[in-house]
């Protein structure tokens, strides 16, 4: 199953809904956007990919980890389920608001239900250009553990190339 949270610009969030997996292009239309939008005006943003380190239900998990995303994300990100993971698209952060951002996040997991997230986060245009890469980078960093700086800005290699960092 798939579950989407779709958050506007303004704050208002729509309510999470259940779809086939083909939804899964809303994530990555606003993702492409987003990637237009930041080239054309310069600008940055950041991708997340985050899992749950549970015994429980995979799919029970995975809902409660998207909604601590959106409890903490509402006004400015998208957030969908991927497959075994969770990835936000994350706009107009500056590199000095991530780690607050990631330790936030953990210590909402930790008091929640939610338990322990792995987190990983790529930064466009110094950790990768394109989504693919964007999410591949995400993904990796996620194997990291604990939130720190270098959960950040640890140098990736991905299709065999050290990517920016």
């Amino acid at each position: 199953s798939f579950t989407a949270t779709r958050s506007s610009r303004d704050g208002q969030s729509e309510p999470g809904v259940v779809a086939p997996i083909a939804n899964e292009g809303l994530f990555f239309d606003a993702l492409n956007r987003e990637l237009c939008r930041a080239r054309r005006d310069e600008g940055s943003f950041a991708v997340l990919s985050v899992d749950q380190q549970s015994v429980g239900q995979p799919d029970t998990s995975l809902r409660r980890v998207c909604e601590l995303l959106d409890a903490e994300l509402r006004a400015y990100a998208d957030i969908a389920q991927v497959g075994d993971k969770v990835l936000a698209l994350v706009p107009g952060l500056g590199d000095s608001q991530y780690v607050p951002l990631l330790q936030r996040l953990s210590a909402r997991a930790k008091a929640s239900d939610c338990g322990e997230i792995r987190i990983g986060l790529a930064r466009f245009p110094q950790d990768a250009v394109c989504a693919k890469d964007l999410i591949d980078v995400a993904d990796r960093k996620r194997l990291v553990r604990g939130v720190s700086q270098e959960s950040i800005e640890g140098p990736i290699h991905v299709h065999g190339q050290q990517m920016l960092s």
